[in-house]
């Protein structure tokens, strides 16, 4: 088996110093993997994501990127390899949207925001075309609606053109045409550029759709990992939710997860 691109071994993390949320966790991403992190509120998905990606330093335990530890990366050196789309933001009022977006090309010296060079321009460009934003360069972040301005994360994060992208619920604000839109588009990345992805998600039917693997958390710790149809069945997420489900499959063999009433 391959060596994982990047992986947390025993990693152990609290917001107040005593309640776990990651309790000593597991898990490892290889190149080209496309993994959805899948659980119930509160399992500790978005906080893992944050420790993979380098936000959040564990109390224990060991982060590595390419064999080395997470820590041994400058932050430039990090976003070179890891391209993170957080679940929220602040709306930044200062820029207009192609600003923040080739804030996506400092990793690669683009400079300060006006001295940028046509080729990070174009890049940036074509980023929000991926997304469906084209044309809208010149308006102002805080226009935007919470939809579009999630777009305008994941369009930053594709110009950074990192290995790995790391996802926190990108869908979540986004109609159902901009949900397969984006998906499709990940897809892509992932079979065709070979990008490393991980996507939390609560959006159960749509991982399961596009994603490879899932990886069901709970309580801070990967419970299963397995592709869609052996992972999602009534009783592995009757256990991990709480609730009564029923299981179905659309054309395809695509499993299909609903609660009972």
């Amino acid at each position: 088996m391959s060596t994982p691109l990047l992986e947390a071994q025993g990693v152990r993390f609290s917001y107040d110093g005593r309640t776990p949320v990651l309790p000593g966790t597991d898990f490892a991403l290889r190149e080209g993997d496309f993994v959805g992190l899948i659980g119930p509120n509160g399992a500790g998905k978005s906080t893992l994501l944050h420790v993979l990606s380098g936000w959040l330093r564990p109390s224990a335990g060991k982060v590595r990127l390419a064999g080395r530890p997470l820590r041994d990366y400058t932050a430039r050196d990090l976003a070179l390899h890891i391209a993170v789309v957080l679940q929220r933001e602040e709306h930044t009022f200062a820029f207009n949207v192609l600003d923040l977006v080739l804030m996506g090309r400092f990793a690669h010296g683009a400079g300060t925001l006006g001295f940028e060079s046509e080729a990070d321009r174009g890049i940036a460009l074509e980023a929000l075309a991926q997304v469906g934003l084209e044309g809208f360069e010149n308006r102002r972040a805080s226009e935007l609606s919470g939809g579009e301005y999630q777009r305008l994360a994941i369009a930053r994060a594709l110009a950074q053109q990192s290995p790995i992208l790391l996802l926190d619920e990108p869908t979540a604000s986004l109609d159902l045409a901009h949900q397969r839109h984006l998906y499709s588009l990940l897809d892509r990345l992932n079979r065709e550029e070979g990008r490393t992805i991980l996507v939390v998600s609560h959006d159960i039917n749509a991982a399961a759709a596009w994603c490879r693997e899932l990886a069901l958390l709970q309580c801070g710790e990967v419970v299963r990992r397995g592709g869609p149809r052996e992972l999602l069945r009534p009783e592995v997420l009757e256990e991990a939710y709480g609730v009564p489900v029923a299981v179905g499959e659309l054309e395809g063999g695509q499993p299909l997860v609903a609660v009972r009433r």
